[in-house]
């Protein structure tokens, strides 16, 4: 009984994924225990190395966190990168769960 639960599982993970015939060539990593539809972080092999990054300006979310981790606000990291507060939030949790 708990392999139909697990199937559903399986089938939300592999919709993350983004295919050009049968090879696998975008990731776009769930950022919480929750399995939404936002997919604002990607690892692309052809994009940073496949190191993960935001998707709306191919930046290393590394880079982001660590910006922050200096003691920038949001905001400020946001405006440089004309980004939303929200992606730069993404991707220092993103960061921090990694």
């Amino acid at each position: 009984s708990g392999q139909i639960a697990m199937r559903k599982l399986l089938e939300a993970y592999l919709s993350r994924v983004e295919w050009h015939r049968s090879f696998p060539i975008r990731l776009y990593p769930f950022l919480s225990g929750e399995l939404v539809e936002q997919r604002p972080i990607a690892i692309d092999p052809k994009i940073a190395f496949g190191r993960p990054i935001l998707v709306a300006r191919s930046i290393s979310t590394a880079v982001i966190a660590g910006r922050i981790d200096a003691g920038e606000s949001l905001a400020e990291v946001a405006s440089d990168y004309e980004l939303s507060v929200q992606d730069v939030e993404e991707a220092v949790v993103y960061e921090r769960a990694a």
